[in-house]
């Protein structure tokens, strides 16, 4: 009886292999969860600083909009007209695409090249602008929008 009891209790050291088992696949389902988690948090911090690369890039070409508007001279022959003119006054900007050389400027976020597209829509007094950032050579969602009304300072001295 007591080489029974012995061996009955020998058999109760350890861990079977099947409780091993058990062990690694739940370690390993938490450790494949936490890589997952860390993969799509470097995609969103990428994804963010295009965002923000591509809105400090439209910002940039709406300062030099809104520069322009203020520098034109009030004219009272030209009121209800300043959104076509400050439309017209608008320089062209270096590295803008040969394609349109009044709309477009290439750029490189991160590694991959993109275009800020600039679709500006004179309405009397008011510029209307449609801004964009997208992958250049693709056909996907822009990276960033922006739409933007500037009124030219002139205007305001319109009888």
């Amino acid at each position: 009886m007591y080489i029974i009891g012995r061996l009955m209790r020998l058999n109760h050291k350890g861990f079977t292999l099947v409780e091993v088992m058990v062990g690694i696949l739940i370690t390993v389902t938490f450790v494949g969860a936490a890589m997952q988690a860390l993969v799509v948090a470097s995609l969103f911090k990428v994804r963010a600083q295009e965002y923000s690369e591509a809105t400090t890039w439209i910002q940039e070409d709406l300062e030099l909009v809104r520069f322009e508007a203020s520098q034109l001279p009030a004219d009272n022959n030209n009121c209800n007209d300043y959104g076509k003119t400050l439309d017209n006054a608008l320089p062209d900007v270096e590295d803008r695409t040969p394609e349109d050389p009044n709309s477009n400027r290439a750029s490189s976020l991160g590694s991959r090249p993109y275009v800020l597209d600039r679709d500006p829509n004179p309405n009397d007094d008011i510029l209307e602008i449609n801004y964009a950032v997208v992958r250049a050579n693709e056909n996907t969602a822009p990276v960033a929008t922006l739409y933007a009304e500037v009124i030219p300072d002139a205007s305001f001295a319109c009888n």
